[in-house]
């Protein structure tokens, strides 16, 4: 039997959704841009007031001021909406989500700006950017950047009344923080996934190529991002084919050729420490 959610009496709520088992359900630009329209709906269809949101390749943070109600209600519309179009996308059926999603009140202002912060370092958590600034779907750049795409003009206020300016604000993101948020105590293999869809959609998107799946041979672009996520990444030659639809064998290939590189390099490295030696 499910407990009930107790309200807020600040009306505040730190709320996170995930992937059914862990899964990456917002693993594409397009996945996340999808989720972000989802969101924008429904806002306009009920009364809720959102001030933070990272969504991450598996789950998704949200800092909302709500009624109870219309917070399930808001959550509700947005699942449904999304589930329909990732399962015609991938062309499945069943659930997205796991389970209904997790809700943290927030009864005081410390509370309040630390569950920000929380939110907006997860990409950070996982490796995936240093600044928060560099990450592209959360509302840091909403903030840093004053354009609305999803948080409200309330969310401004609170930090205008909060920071004398936004670099403070910034600045605020690299603070220890004592307290506890809702977590899910993702594994280092999922981060080490989420930091590889980064570096593809980077190197694509640089491209101007719009996604790794076009590309059906090993030109110069695929050939680069392979060879950073070897570099950056310790995904296995499977893991790193799937992610760029190669055949494992050229992974292995090209991982094969890099070490033979590094090995080159550090055997000349070594002969000439010799040579100054002798």
């Amino acid at each position: 039997m499910r407990t009930a959610r107790k309200e807020s009496a600040s009306g505040y709520y730190h709320v996170m959704v995930r992937g059914i088992n862990k899964s990456p359900i917002f693993m594409s630009k397009e996945e996340k841009e999808k989720l972000i329209q989802y969101i924008k709906d429904a806002k306009e269809e009920i009364d809720i007031y959102i001030l933070a949101y990272c969504i991450m390749n598996n789950h998704m943070h949200l800092l909302v001021k709500s009624e109870k109600e219309n917070l399930a209600q808001f959550m509700k519309k947005i699942g449904i909406r999304y589930a329909m179009y990732y399962n015609k996308k991938h062309k499945r059926v069943g659930s997205v989500f796991q389970d209904r999603f997790k809700s943290q009140n927030i009864e005081d202002e410390n509370y309040l700006l630390s569950a920000i912060r929380y939110i907006h370092n997860n990409p950070i958590k996982a490796e995936i950017v240093k600044k928060v600034t560099e990450y592209k779907y959360s509302s840091i750049n909403e903030y840093y950047n004053g354009v609305n795409v999803i948080i409200d003009s309330s969310g401004r206020i609170l930090i205008k009344n909060y920071f004398k300016n936004i670099e403070q604000f910034i600045d605020f993101h690299e603070k220890e923080d004592m307290l506890i948020h809702l977590d899910i105590k993702e594994d280092m293999k999922q981060n080490q996934l989420n930091k590889a869809q980064m570096i593809i959609d980077k190197i694509i998107d640089r491209e101007g190529m719009g996604n790794i799946k076009r590309i059906r041979r090993i030109n110069g672009v695929k050939r680069e991002v392979i060879n950073e996520l070897l570099l950056s990444t310790n995904l296995t030659a499977r893991e790193i084919a799937e992610l760029t639809y190669t055949s494992r064998s050229t992974v292995s290939r090209l991982k094969t050729e890099r070490k033979n590189r590094i090995r080159e390099k550090y055997n000349l490295i070594g002969k000439q420490s010799k040579i100054n030696h002798d």
